[in-house]
């Protein structure tokens, strides 16, 4: 069972580091492609919106499908994606290429999470969603660094035959391991939105949004910022999304244990506090390459807070929907990273990279607003799952 977990995990991986990978390679992209790179930066965002409408979208239009024939399917649009991608230096094939993996990636986050939810007890359902998941947040902090490392060395196109490489071998495992998989009962988009409205959970997802839209206008041009301010590039550029990543492995763990010591509400509202300790201190001294790289360690533990609180949340909200709302939420997140594209890529063409963490500080500022006035109280909203209720904290 344990091995099943792990392989859907390194699907995860492979989805999450090729979701973030871009950001490190941008100024090669867009020096082969011959663009900006503000419209580099659009390859993120077309990813990240893509997966964002498509994922409740292509779950309910599939979810008649057996899961396991789903996993490969989507499996295979992903890898499609990625060879077309590292098969050319031509914007608008890249493009294409990077949509279509994004439809491979929208298809397998919900299909993984409704095995997950089906093939464990349901007292293991959430530390099996969080074994799953994890996937992404190791993406984060070894895919990403790992795959900057050999940019320098193998040519962005390089990385993205390996990201193929990486997801064909997970489709060959799943259809080598994992049995016919029927699918759960069917669930319409119109059932997915309403999901989307239940109590509380319409600003949970606004939370994820509002965080992932201010911290990924950094995150999706950190080569230019960093090059820009520091003279930090090319292969050393590693160092600094390793360090991002370690803080977010650190701020995983760490949110999961405050989660559920103090409860979601308090633990979101430190992460967004400290997130605008990082981006200030970030943008008045981010030219002063120990600061930079130390802050960048803080911005991955802040950030990265937010994940498991918010799974952490919407799994009490849910109950039995948990795994819908999580995908939702993997949504939500997505849209925030598209969001981030647009609004980094105009930010830079108006004032300049320099002034990109004042996106990260506002955004974190809206989210403690939102926190306070309707994130709902921890003991209110634990008062009806102590009575039986779908609340959660």
């Amino acid at each position: 069972m344990r091995s099943k977990l792990l392989i859907l995990a390194l699907g995860m991986f492979a989805i999450g580091t090729d979701g973030y990978i871009v950001a490190g390679l941008l100024p090669e992209i867009a020096d082969l492609s011959d663009v900006a790179i503000s419209t580099a930066g659009q390859l993120i965002t077309a990813f990240a919106l893509v997966y964002a409408v498509a994922s409740p979208v292509l779950a309910s239009l599939l979810g008649n499908l057996d899961r396991r024939k789903l996993l490969i399917l989507s499996l295979g649009i992903f890898t499609l994606g990625n060879v077309l991608v590292a098969l050319t230096t031509l914007y608008p094939v890249l493009l294409l290429g990077r949509v279509i993996a994004a439809l491979g990636a929208a298809i397998f986050t919900p299909a993984a999470l409704a095995i997950t939810g089906g093939i464990v007890p349901p007292e293991r359902r959430g530390r099996s969603i969080a074994i799953v998941t994890s996937g992404l947040t190791i993406a984060t902090a070894i895919g990403v660094p790992i795959g900057n490392w050999l940019g320098a060395r193998i040519g962005f196109q390089g990385v993205f035959w390996v990201v193929a490489a990486l997801s064909l071998l997970v489709l060959i495992t799943i259809a080598a391991v994992f049995g016919p998989v029927p699918a759960p009962p069917a669930v319409s988009l119109k059932n997915r939105l309403q999901a989307a409205l239940g109590r509380g959970v319409p600003a949970t997802l606004a939370v994820s949004l509002l965080i992932f839209t201010g911290a990924f206008a950094v995150y999706n041009y950190i080569a230019e910022y960093f090059n820009t301010r520091t003279d930090i590039n090319g292969a050393s550029l590693s160092w600094v999304l390793l360090a991002f990543g370690i803080g977010g492995a650190i701020g995983n763990f760490t949110g999961g244990m405050l989660s559920d010591r103090i409860g979601t509400r308090a633990t979101v509202g430190i992460s967004a506090t400290a997130l605008i300790v990082s981006f200030t201190t970030l943008w008045a001294a981010g030219g002063n390459t120990p600061i930079a790289i130390a802050v960048t360690v803080l911005w991955g533990i802040s950030g990265w807070l937010l994940a498991p609180a918010q799974q952490h949340k919407l799994m009490e909200l849910g109950g039995a929907s948990a795994p819908l709302l999580i995908s939702l939420n993997s949504s939500a997140m997505y849209l925030g990273m598209a969001l981030s594209g647009v609004v980094g890529g105009l930010m830079i063409a108006t004032v300049g990279v320099e002034q990109l963490p004042l996106v990260g500080i506002f955004a974190a500022a809206v989210t403690l607003v939102l926190v306070a006035i309707a994130y709902g109280p921890r003991r209110a909203i634990e008062a009806p799952a102590e009575q039986g209720g779908g609340a959660g904290r």
